[in-house]
Parts: C-alpha cells; structure tokens; sequence
C-alpha cells in the first residue's frame, strides 16, 4: 500500500499486539494490505478515529474475530478486508465509504446483520458470498452496481429487493440462494422487471435470475427471451422440466449448473453457444440433444452429468473444450463430428461406461488426461493420423 503522507499500520506493526483484544494507536491513518491475515488469536479490534483506509484482506481469515467497530472517519475499505472472518455477526458501514469491495465479506458464515447507508453505489463482485447466516439485507437507494456473485452462496436467504437506483447486475448475483423465494423490484426501476417471481432485464431479453427457493418443478421460460445468464438457475433442485423457447440464442455460464434434479430440457434451433459449466452437476440428466446451430461448447458444459447416456456435437463445432464431458461415468455414445480440430485436456476424464470412439483425421491437437479412467474404451481412427499418434502413446486401445 502507498498513501503520501500517511501512517500506515504495518503488518510488522501487527507483530507487536499478540493475543484477543487489539487497540490501535491513535494516530495512524491506514491499516496495510494483510496487517492482520490469518491472526487466528485476535478476537477484537479497537480502531482508531484518525484511520481512513483499510488495506487488501487486511483482516482476512481472522477466524475469531467477532468484534469490529468501524469508525466514521473510514472512507475506503479494500478488496477481502474481512474475507473469511467467520465469527462476526453484525457491522456498520462507516458513512464516508461509498463502495462495497469484491469480496469484502465473502465466507462470514455468522454475520446476520450489516447496514448500509444511502451514500453506496457499488456492491462489488462476492462481497457477501457465502454469507450462510444472512437472512435479509436492505440494498440502499443509491445503489447502482450490483457485482458478479455479490451474494452468492447465501443459503439462508430469503428475499431480496432491488431499488429503483441499480443499472446493472452482473451474473451469479443470486446463484445458490437456496431459501430464496422472493426478488422485488422497485416500481421506479428502468432496467430490471420481475415475471411471474423471476428477474428479467426491462425488455425481458435476458433471464437473470430463477430464485432457488421457489417450490415449482418445472418452468417455462417465455418466448422472447434470447439469453439465459450466468448462473441463472444455478443449484435450483426443485426443477425437473425447463422449456426453453426458440428465440434463446445464448446459454452463459453455468446457467444450469447444479440443478441436480433436472431429468429434461430441450435445446432449440437456434441457439450458437453454450458456456463454460453451462450443465456442470446436473446430475439426472440422462439424455440431451444439441441441435445444428450450436457453434460453441464451453468447458465442464456437461461436467459431472452422471446420468448422461449419450449426446450428440454439432457438425459447426471446431473444439471440444477442456473437461467438457468429464465424471459423466454412464457416457456410452457420443459424435466426434470431422470438423473437430481441437480436442482439451480430460474431455473424457472418467467415462468409464464410454467404450467406443471414433476420432477424425483433422484433428491436430489433444491435450493431457482425454481419456483417463475410460478403461473399457477402444478408439477408432485412420493409421498414422495425430489421433493415432496420441494413443499409442498415451496406451491407449486402438483400432485402425
């Protein structure tokens, strides 16, 4: 950390405050990047009023920490201040701090109550992830920013209003609420609606957000929507049967990542791409169909799939991503189409039930682990082509 003209607390300075409570001198006006990381033996902290900024994680995993007064004089707070401090239960944000960091919060399994005043703007990427104890929390009027995963995780809440003030909200924001069975949006609102308890941006093209909490088993997402976001059903195991329209082009990352319960969905006509984790741990899918338009398949797309019989790659397809198909242990039957070029490190890792397969002679390039664990498979590919190459020299069964 560099500040002109100020004092800053050291983590040196730290060394010297062994032992529960901690009182720091008055006259100091920055606590370092770190100062405190990982003090499992500080259960307090008195910080003085002539401090202005707080470092990068400098309470970080302080796991006993369980008290922490924050003076008004605090204007900046940085990224993991109080990453993993799980043993606080409540907080006050200074007046004078006008963001909410990237992972301020993140991992305070025990804080049940944090207030914001209506000077913050910005709620930063994970701030409160994996905040398992909280329940509610009010987001201030003048809020604008809501970051990627600034709530992930929070299994225990409930509902969630978002004010008339937020322009933007980034994917994963309420992925893995499992008790979440309400968003609200302000009336005043331009840019965010909610449709029958889901959120949708206003012109209802993009699905943001399916709360995890709702008890239905299956959805119909309406016609008209052409993105379906990062985490926007993610870990939602009441679902069994999603509709898909045909007007959804893009299916973002880890959109359905976690619906463990998920038996059937479709994949219409037109959709071009498929993200990273897209159906990673959807663990009772036995059967899905990709139709032509897909173009790209992110990696661990269908990770973990244990359920997974068969599937089919689009003729468009040029590469197969890294661990795209990987812990799909009952995978028998799958396309490699010939415009495959690229094939990435353990697409197959695992596929014990896989035992036949046949590789093109355009590929060039395969990385490490493709077809590690799949003892009972055989590959067939044209003699001396690179296919044949990696599997002669990764011993691999091969039939020519």
């Amino acid at each position: 950390m560099e500040i002109l003209n100020e004092k800053i607390f050291t983590a040196q300075d730290a060394e010297n405050f062994t032992g529960g409570h901690i009182a720091i001198p008055y006259g100091y006006t920055a606590i370092d990047d770190e100062a405190f990381y990982g003090r499992e033996d500080i259960i307090s902290v008195d910080i003085p009023d002539s401090v202005t900024t707080i470092g990068y994680q400098a309470f970080g995993n302080c796991e006993n920490l369980s008290e922490i007064i924050l003076p008004g004089s605090i204007e900046n707070i940085g990224a993991g201040a109080f990453i993993e401090c799980k043993n606080i239960t409540s907080i006050v944000i200074p007046e004078n701090v006008t963001e909410i960091s990237d992972r301020l919060f993140s991992g305070c399994d025990n804080l049940t109550e944090i207030i914001l005043h209506d000077g913050i703007t910005q709620i930063g990427n994970g701030a409160f992830s994996r905040c398992l104890s909280l329940e509610r929390i009010e987001i201030p009027e003048n809020v604008k920013h809501i970051g990627r995963g600034a709530f992930d995780g929070c299994t225990n809440m409930q509902s969630v209003e978002i004010p008339g003030s937020v322009r933007t909200i980034e994917g994963f924001a309420f992925c893995g609420c499992e008790e979440l069975t309400e968003i609200i949006v302000n009336e005043d609102n331009e840019n965010f609606t909610i449709m029958d308890g889901v959120l949708f941006d206003i012109d209802i093209k993009t699905l943001i957000c399916y709360p995890c909490g709702l008890d239905d088993d299956s959805y119909e997402i309406p016609d008209g929507v052409e993105i379906i976001g990062e985490g926007a059903f993610g870990e939602c195991v009441n679902l069994t049967n999603i509709y898909i329209p045909d007007s959804v082009t893009t299916i973002e990352e880890s959109a359905f990542s976690g619906c463990k319960n998920l038996t059937e969905i479709n994949i219409p006509d037109n959709v071009i791409s498929i993200g990273f984790w897209a159906f990673n741990q959807c663990e009772s899918l036995t059967e899905i169909t990709l139709p032509e338009s897909v173009e790209n398949i992110g990696g661990y797309a269908f990770s973990h799939c244990k359920s997974l019989t068969s599937i089919n790659i689009p003729d468009k397809v040029t590469k197969i991503e890294s661990h795209t198909f990987n812990m799909c242990r009952n995978l028998k039957e799958i396309n490699i189409p010939e415009n495959i070029e690229s094939i990435g490190d353990a697409v197959f890792y695992w596929c014990r039930s896989l035992e036949n397969i046949t590789l093109p002679e355009n590929i060039s390039d395969m990385g490490g682990l493709v077809f590690d664990k799949c003892s009972n498979l055989v590959v067939s590919c044209a003699e001396d082509s690179y296919a044949h190459k990696y599997c002669i020299k990764n011993n691999i069964k091969v039939n020519i």
